[in-house]
């Protein structure tokens, strides 16, 4: 057995706890009581990342050999093993075994036994390890959960409590391996990626998970699912346990959003004995629920109250502040966000006062969810993406639709995050900290709220006061957005796309970076035979839509850097650079015709046209868009398990969902509502392609639905033709036959009977 180098203090937290943490409990802090250290070798690990490496190497072939096994494996580049669990936390026994997060690019799995409709990019290893020491051999058990490196960081992204446990560990001698560019991101998560909002409710969704997981292995145990006395006595610490890391989780979620990292893993180890320990003469649910529901009541009010207090302040903060600047996020950039903190957030230490504000323009994504990127070009940027100096501000309107409506709501600074491309200037420098000022350099078109949405934003019935004479239509091609300025000497492209290419940084290559969206485009460009602007006209932005496919680069728009409007005579840049692709202006007088226009798909294919854009150029803050029903909904569909990740779940899953994962009243409410509202193709399948791109999960729901529907609809209009037709007026008759039909009493055709009573047609 062996014992760590020194033994440490009780509480062993890696930093001093942050002032703003108010809910740290220090007396909760210290090993368990019934913890066991080993004894005779002075590291945390009795073996070196070698020997795990190789075993696991060993044991995955020897599984893939094995014909009478179904399981099968296969991955290549190992980025890190992470310990995580009792060890971690010292409520470990001298025989727990070893709990490893074990991440590796292109891993695949077939036939793995755990892991759900997400099992084909993770497998739970058990094996033993031996290891020889001076004394003799040993026999170490490990737990190993392996996962595909894009599966880890998007459940980082979504802040997954326990996927938290590796990503925000702060102490070194817990990582048995990691590779340069996962320790660069590890250590900088907190400052590039926390989202208040996604941490108040993924903390929120844990207490709930918890709570009943650990009520669902009780009501197990009472049913007589283990029979001998041993596998009942371990099913019941499951209960206990998962009665504890609930409230353990949360207490790490205060760590982390306060504090930068989880700096004391031992926080709330008392309770931890409490439930684990002392409940033994518990034989009743009540018992445990009478010891631990208070906290878990406590927690759901406190941790919510505690992070919506740091939005609330945040957003009081941005519609308070004294205008400088044209720009709402520049002003509370330059306002708030002066210190840029470049070191990582696990060496922040105790002397600071209030974490939330230190990250530069990072503080937005921490503070409103809004999506911030580096523009990494050179390759010391990145591999160093801290050395940026241009940052990009994008925003996810479902997300903020979903996690943080009313910050979105309330602050017309979203609407500027659209694209927006800032330049970060130093003004001093002490190593750590550095005081920045902002400057805008790429101002894209704002973001337009959403027709439907804007009484939402702007108060009841805004909607009714539309008049549609004041605003140029513009037609909306789907695509990714583009933007063309001119930075430091060049004419520069950003795009639309950058974001999801920067939150998965670690697993991206130089060369990924390089042959980027911006090279795709440029080369089209030339292709294309497109002049890039003059100098004279370098003040200026200019948008276009890249659509690689079809190989189109549309144009759509430009604006002023002086004077930060969105210019009416944009096509006279089109004619001056050969840009002869542009978007089409439409003639509406009416919503009603405009909406109805839009939501027709053989005069709009979804696949290629998300709707309309209406700009009125005098007050450019009141331009909104108009999107079809289908480009409107499709989004927000949820599955039903929110235990689920659209983004993981296996492909095979994804083309044939069961239906309870996706079938829901919310969902079938939207997808009927966008079939009633279309009029849908009849020569194509654009409605499909376009829910194959937006959320391609309930394709086979919504083919479900639209067959149905347009069955339903054949017979009624077949009904009404050799039926209603020639007595339409005739009212007596004609209700009296509509009657029948609707009690069955009338055949149309050969095949089908009015529906049948009590079985109403959905």
């Amino acid at each position: 057995m062996f014992k760590p180098k020194q033994q440490e203090s009780h509480s062993d937290a890696f930093v001093a706890p942050m002032k703003m943490n108010l809910k740290y409990e220090a007396s909760s802090s210290k090993p368990s009581s019934f913890w066991k250290y080993q004894e005779e070798y002075e590291a945390i690990f009795p073996f070196s990342k070698d020997q795990v490496m190789q075993h696991v190497q060993k044991t995955i072939h020897d599984i893939n050999q094995d014909e009478t096994k179904p399981e099968r494996v296969f991955y290549s580049a190992v980025r890190g093993i992470y310990l995580y669990g009792s060890r971690t936390f010292k409520t470990n026994m001298n025989d727990s075994d070893f709990d490893f997060v074990f991440l590796a690019d292109d891993l695949t799995s077939e036939n793995s036994s755990e892991g759900g409709f997400s099992r084909n990019s993770q497998y739970m290893l058990h094996t033993t390890i031996r290891v020889q020491h001076e004394n003799g051999e040993t026999e170490y058990e490990l737990e190993i959960m392996m996962m595909n490196t894009f599966v880890f960081l998007e459940m980082a992204f979504a802040e997954i409590p326990v996927i938290l446990l590796s990503v925000q560990q702060p102490n070194e001698k817990f990582v048995l391996f990691e590779d340069d560019k996962m320790k660069i991101w590890r250590e900088n998560w907190n400052k590039w990626f926390l989202r208040l909002p996604r941490s108040r409710n993924a903390i929120l969704h844990e207490l709930n998970f918890s709570y009943n997981k650990a009520y669902r292995f009780w009501l197990a145990l009472q049913n007589g699912v283990h029979t001998t006395e041993k596998a009942q006595k371990d099913y019941l610490k499951k209960v206990k346990k998962n009665l504890a890391h609930g409230i353990r989780f949360c207490k790490y979620g205060y760590q982390i959003v306060f504090g930068g990292c989880i700096y004391d893993y031992l926080e709330t180890n008392t309770l931890y004995d409490e439930l684990v320990f002392r409940t033994d003469h518990f034989t009743t649910w009540q018992q445990f629920e009478s010891s631990v529901k208070h906290l878990y009541d406590k927690w759901m009010v406190e941790y919510k109250q505690d992070v919506k207090a740091l939005m609330r302040e945040a957003r009081k903060n941005c519609l308070n502040m004294r205008r400088e600047h044209p720009l709402l996020v520049i002003d509370f950039l330059n306002t708030f966000c002066k210190k840029f903190v470049k070191k990582s957030t696990f060496m922040i230490g105790s002397n600071v006062e209030d974490v939330q504000y230190m990250f530069g323009p990072f503080t937005l994504s921490r503070l409103f969810a809004i999506s911030v990127s580096p523009v990494l070009r050179s390759s010391d940027e990145i591999n160093n993406p801290s050395i940026s100096t241009l940052f990009k501000l994008d925003l996810d309107a479902t997300y903020q639709n979903n996690e943080n409506a009313v910050s979105f709501r309330d602050m017309e600074l979203f609407l500027e995050c659209n694209g927006l491309v800032v330049e970060v200037k130093p003004l001093s420098n002490n190593d750590d900290t550095t005081e920045v000022s902002y400057r805008p350099v790429c101002v894209p078109r704002f973001y337009y709220e959403n027709y439907q949405d804007l009484d939402a934003r702007y108060g009841e019935n805004y909607c009714n006061t539309i008049d549609l004479s004041r605003y140029t239509i513009f037609e909306n091609p789907t695509g990714i957005q583009c933007q063309l300025y001119y930075y430091n000497g060049e004419w520069r492209i950003s795009s639309s796309d950058q974001y999801s290419k920067w939150y998965l940084w670690v697993m991206k290559k130089d060369d990924e970076f390089k042959h980027c969206t911006e090279s795709r485009f440029k080369e089209l460009w030339n292709e294309l035979g497109m002049q890039y602007p003059s100098m004279e006209d370098a003040f200026f932005n200019f948008f276009f839509v890249f659509q690689e496919k079809s190989r189109r680069i549309i144009f759509k728009g430009y604006r002023s850097l002086d004077t930060f409007k969105e210019c009416k005579n944009w096509k006279e840049f089109g004619n001056k650079y050969h840009w002869k692709d542009q978007v089409n202006t439409l003639n509406y007088t009416s919503m009603e015709s405009l909406i109805a226009a839009v939501n027709d798909f053989n005069m709009y294919s979804p696949s290629e046209f998300e709707g309309v854009e209406c700009i009125d150029f005098e007050n450019c803050e009141h331009g909104f868009q108009l999107r079809s029903s289908l480009r409107f909904r499709v989004p927000f569909l949820r599955l039903t398990n929110i235990n689920y990740i659209t983004s993981i779940i296996d492909q095979d899953i994804v083309a044939n969902p069961p239906m309870d994962l996706v079938t829901s009243k919310y969902n079938l409410d939207l997808l009927v509502s966008i079939l009633l509202q279309s009029t849908l193709s009849a020569v194509d399948k654009s409605d499909e392609l376009a829910i194959e791109e937006l959320n391609r999960i309930f394709l086979p729901l919504y083919r479900k639905l639209k067959n149905s529907y347009l069955t339903l609809c054949k017979l009624i209009d077949d009904f009404y033709n050799n039926s209603l037709l020639n007595i339409e007026n005739d009212y007596e008759q004609f209700n009296e036959k509509c009657k029948d039909f609707l009690e069955g009493k009338l055949t149309i055709g050969k095949q089908f009977q009015g529906p049948k009573k009590k079985q109403p047609l959905r």
